[in-house]
């Protein structure tokens, strides 16, 4: 059994640069310790600070690190004449589930690991044999294949092994467009990724108003998150855009037609005027507004700011005037051109036991009974002259 020194010091450092922290590691304290309260970002210009250590070199001894930061350090210490191979393992994307790490000596197998979270991605081979035959033994490793992953290892034997794995899924992403009223002749569609603009499309009536932008990556290969991809429109003039779902799923852009119109109305009269009429608007047959026509608004008004489509059917616009006694009323015209109400003031009907001024009919029914009457007179003067001469 090797024997082991009493204590050893480990020196810390930020971005490649002595902290002049440091801790004593010793059986006692099983070989263990930590650098603990460190600030995870920089003060100046608020980057991730990357620490690493390095051990006061112990003579007789070959030492090595592996490990991260974020996962811990180990520190292997070999006494000359032997060697220790580090590795460890990273992962942009996704993580596996485990990975097997071959070790080889001058291109001979001769030990492997698996790599997963319970060992923290990391491992070292350790007790080898730095010579053989009067020769340092060049040590390599491998990675066994991982579906979706592409493996790159880096570093050497002596400062060790970093295998990192890149996720190489490819995404998908579907979109369809919708139009609520009269389609336009094309759209512009942008995808982002992760806000930023990656690929445009162009969609028509011939492509069925459909694209899937393909091929995409679904991890950043930076670090590894995973990408999320957005569509906008560029703007149609006339509509509104509504845009549902998801990159997974498939995004649905809906193109509303819209637009304002107004609605004149002029009041005329046939006769004498009242003082004001009530004027009612309606949108496919529903009341929506009301306005009171006067001598004040000169007998006119006009509805604006009306939409002029609904679920993009365009509406009918309508009016109609509470009733005003004595008066018939016509309304012409239409929405786009103006509607116009004439009032015209009804004729009252004359008695028809009491003549009028140029009535002939009834003249000549008064004249007759008074024909009758004056005959009837006379002829009772005549039998009464009859009688008195018997």
């Amino acid at each position: 059994m090797v024997k082991k020194t009493d204590s050893v010091t480990v020196k810390l450092f930020a971005d490649q640069k002595d902290t002049g922290k440091s801790i004593t590691l010793n059986e006692a304290g099983q070989w263990k310790g930590s650098f603990d309260n460190l600030p995870v970002y920089d003060s100046k210009d608020g980057h991730k600070i990357d620490y690493t250590i390095e051990e006061v070199p112990v003579v007789g001894y070959n030492s090595v690190v592996c490990g991260t930061a974020e996962t811990g350090f180990t520190v292997t210490n070999t006494i000359t004449g032997k060697v220790s191979v580090p590795v460890t393992k990273t992962w942009v994307g996704r993580e596996g589930d485990s990975a097997r790490i071959h070790l080889y000596a001058d291109g001979t197998e001769v030990d492997s690991v698996t790599l997963d979270q319970s060992n923290n991605w990391q491992h070292t081979f350790t007790n080898l044999e730095k010579y053989k035959d009067g020769e340092e033994i060049q040590y390599t490793i491998r990675e066994d294949s991982i579906e979706n992953y592409k493996s790159e290892i880096i570093g050497d034997a002596s400062s060790g092994f970093f295998v990192k794995n890149t996720n190489t899924e490819k995404v998908s992403v579907p979109v369809t467009k919708q139009w609520v009223g009269r389609e336009t002749g094309q759209v512009k569609v942008k995808l982002l990724a992760d806000n930023v603009e990656k690929d445009t499309a162009t969609l028509t009536a011939a492509g069925n108003w459909k694209h899937t932008f393909e091929n995409l990556p679904k991890y950043d290969e930076t670090d590894g998150h995973e990408i999320v991809y957005t569509i906008a429109e560029v703007k149609v003039d006339g509509y509104t855009t509504g845009i549902s779902g998801t990159a997974e799923d498939g995004f649905t852009i809906t193109n509303t037609i819209t637009g304002k119109v107004s609605v004149p109305v002029t009041k005329k009269w046939v006769g004498s005027a009242a003082d004001s009429v009530t004027v009612n608007l309606y949108a496919d047959g529903r009341k929506v507004d009301t306005q009171k026509l006067s001598k004040d608004n000169h007998w006119q008004y006009t509805f604006k700011d009306l939409d002029q489509y609904k679920d993009g059917k365009e509406i009918t616009y309508t009016i109609k005037e509470e009733k005003v006694s004595g008066y018939t009323t016509a309304i012409n015209g239409d929405a786009k051109s103006g509607f116009v109400i004439t009032n015209t003031k009804d004729t009252p009907e004359k008695p028809s036991n009491t003549p009028g001024t140029g009535d002939s009919g009834s003249l000549l029914l008064y004249g007759g009974i008074l024909a009758a009457s004056l005959g009837l007179i006379l002829f009772l003067i005549s039998r009464k002259r009859r009688q008195n001469a018997e």
